[in-house]
């Protein structure tokens, strides 16, 4: 069956004329109704009825109109393009990447793509990937997954800071930190903190506890305490904010090494690469990665 003949019998149930359907359709009056006759054939149900030099669109044609309509719409919603979801990314992350990396840059790489952002822990963020909630995401505690490729974009330095000119004479053991309240779980690395703070080398006082990185960044641009970020989280921190409440990198102990965290673009196995992804791998490494 042709679908073609299913929408011309629409024409002509729509507009209950043989000659004004033919008109539209740019057919011939004799074609069209040999069209519908083979479409009733088909079907083997009489749709059309004559009615004096008109027609008349039986209860069997009324019934399959309303069909043929549903079908149609359907047909054109599997075999058009789905412009809006071209021109939106959804990417899920955590705060260091979505307020300091993507809210900051978004717009300098994705000049007319629109961003769905979805705040998400790691393990949280892969099965929204396995799930199609998210087209990809950004981390750097990937949690092995099923379905889940990570792609390696580089690695961030991470560092101490606090309010300048804060804590000048403390040592690392005396500093007050405020570090994430959510524990991390099913890591390979056994990082216990979204931040990263190795704890087993470095044990620290931890004053203040917070769901937000923006409220631990409030406390150490008042002084309150000092926070453990990634260079460019702070330097994001850093813009639009008078020189005295800017952050600054304290010195590490010279037992301590300084610590750098892969950085993983992730998506679905086997998802080709797209413009966006190229273009989202672009930003993160131009942006947040050591050169």
């Amino acid at each position: 069956m042709e679908t073609n003949r299913i929408r011309q019998f629409c024409v002509v149930a729509e507009t209950e004329n043989l000659r004004k359907a033919a008109e539209i359709l740019n057919l011939s009056h004799s074609a069209l109704s040999k069209s519908l006759k083979v479409l009733q054939d088909e079907l083997r149900q009489t749709l059309l009825a004559p009615s004096g030099r008109n027609i008349v669109i039986t209860d069997e044609g009324k019934a399959f109109y309303k069909k043929a309509v549903e079908f149609l719409k359907h047909e054109h919603d599997l075999l058009t393009k789905d412009e809006s979801r071209s021109e939106t990314v959804r990417i899920g992350t955590f705060e260091v990447f979505s307020t300091h990396l993507l809210g900051t840059f978004w717009q300098k790489y994705f000049k007319s793509t629109a961003l769905h952002l979805h705040e998400l822990l790691p393990g949280r963020m892969e099965q929204a990937l396995v799930q199609g909630e998210i087209d990809y995401g950004i981390t750097y505690e990937p949690i092995p997954t099923k379905g889940v490729e990570y792609v390696r974009m580089g690695q961030v330095e991470m560092g101490i800071f606090a309010k300048k000119g804060a804590f000048s004479r403390h040592s690392l053991e005396a500093l007050p930190f405020v570090a994430p309240i959510t524990p991390m779980t099913g890591s390979p690395t056994g990082t216990k903190g979204l931040d990263g703070w190795p704890d087993d080398l470095f044990p620290r006082k931890v004053l203040y506890r917070v769901d937000l990185l923006e409220s631990g960044l409030a406390l150490a641009r008042q002084g309150s305490a000092a926070i453990f970020i990634p260079h460019f989280v702070a330097r994001a921190a850093n813009l639009g904010v008078k020189d005295e409440f800017r952050l600054k990198v304290i010195a590490r102990p010279k037992s301590m090494k300084s610590v750098h965290r892969a950085v993983y673009l992730t998506k679905r196995s086997g998802q080709l690469e797209t413009p966006a992804m190229r273009t989202l791998a672009k930003l993160i490494r131009s942006e947040c990665l050591e050169m």
